[in-house]
């Protein structure tokens, strides 16, 4: 059966909100009008258009009303969805794999004016009755599972400032990422405590930019083998959580990112995944997160993620590179995270990650999560990629 690529792909320079002049649609436009220049395509070779967005985030009730327009959906199949922009993947996939189009547009992006937006947004999204009047809000609960895998497996400060110091260094390679600072052990523990253990340079930011990515059916996409590298989309798993925080077990363990990569992995015929995959780009907000995604990605064992750390197993010329691209860390456009997770990847795939480019990077694994009612990770997305055989 023929399989689904990626043909396009289009970041906007991720920024400061606080340095936005114009309304979140014209980022749409531009990073939907990049990957249109990158596949060699004009709108009119796109027959349907995915938008991924928050109305609570952005303020406006029906948010994709602006979006769908800017990414080149007049008169075309629009659907819009009210997640994180790495869920429109799975979507886009099925639409071509149905047989009822060839080309699918993917946009998403992030445009939170400061952290005081998140945490109010965040907080009512919390249950009303038990988390909201505790004042829950992303941070917050963010910093409850990071303390909380932190006394299990003792993870030291640190080690945690490490993942930090690692993620910025690879941030300075990527023309895109957001916050470009390179930082020492020693800045990262004397940064301020945000919520206890989580500091200020431990904790992602509020980014402003656009992601967009164009799918494809493999014949449409073989024309273009001949100048630029195709990546093509081996194995997609997504999965959901109960609502209530905890309800799945321990905060330590994220539960729909296990299954979501399981799925993703069995489809994929990905037996282990530290062998088989070359790069990863995966949505951890925090230094803790992220080592708990690497065990709940199934790269090692629970508990054992500070091994690959200090081995360099995950640094960006390591055996299996995480978020050569900065990661969340220091680019993270709320809602469009996912999206820029995937097109970090793809990029790396086909061969266009300028700066930070990984050799040889045949396999990429891109994750993202929607977790507006908190850190548990209410819902997981894996997609897996490979480039031209």
């Amino acid at each position: 059966m023929s399989r689904v690529a990626i043909v396009g792909v289009g970041h906007t320079v991720y920024s400061d909100p606080g340095s936005l002049k114009e309304p979140y649609w014209k980022l749409d436009f531009e990073a939907a009008s990049a990957a249109l220049d990158d596949a060699g395509m004009t709108k009119g070779d796109i027959d349907a258009v995915i938008t991924a967005s928050y109305d609570l985030y952005d303020g406006i009730v029906i948010s994709a009303q602006f979006s769908a327009g800017a990414a080149c959906s007049w008169w075309k199949d629009g659907t819009n969805l009210a997640e994180d922009g790495a869920f429109a993947i799975p979507s886009a996939y099925m639409k071509i794999r149905s047989g009822m189009y060839d080309t699918v547009m993917v946009v998403s992006h992030g445009t939170i004016h400061s952290h005081d937006v998140i945490m109010k947004s965040s907080n009512i999204a919390c249950d009303p009755f038990f988390f909201r009047p505790i004042a829950s809000n992303n941070l917050v609960l963010n910093a409850l599972q990071a303390s909380r895998y932190k006394d299990i497996y003792g993870i030291s400060e640190e080690y945690a400032a490490r993942i930090s110091v690692m993620e910025h260094g690879n941030a300075m390679k990527n023309p895109h990422a957001h916050i470009k600072t390179e930082v020492s052990i020693a800045e990262v523990l004397n940064s301020p405590v945000l919520c206890w253990p989580i500091r200020a340079l431990e904790y992602c930011p509020a980014s402003s930019g656009a992601s967009a990515i164009i799918l494809a059916t493999e014949e449409l996409a073989s024309w273009r083998a001949t100048s630029k590298k195709i990546a093509y989309v081996k194995g997609i798993g997504w999965a959901s959580e109960t609502y209530q925080i905890g309800n799945n077990g321990s905060l330590d363990k994220i539960a729909s990112t296990v299954k979501a990569a399981n799925m993703a992995y069995e489809m994929a015929g990905i037996k282990n995944p530290t062998e088989e995959i070359d790069v990863a780009e995966i949505a951890g907000v925090t230094p803790y997160q992220e080592l708990m995604l690497l065990e709940a990605l199934g790269f090692c064992d629970f508990g054992k993620a500070i091994s690959l750390v200090e081995e360099g197993v995950t640094a960006i010329d390591g055996k299996l590179p995480v978020n050569p691209s900065g990661g969340l860390i220091c680019t993270n456009p709320v809602g469009g995270a996912g999206l820029f997770s995937v097109a970090e990847a793809a990029m790396q795939v086909m061969g266009m990650a300028e700066g930070h480019q990984i050799e040889a990077a045949n396999v990429a694994l891109a994750h993202g999560m929607s977790n507006v009612c908190g850190p548990a990770a209410r819902a997981s997305c894996v997609v897996i990629m490979e480039s031209e055989k």
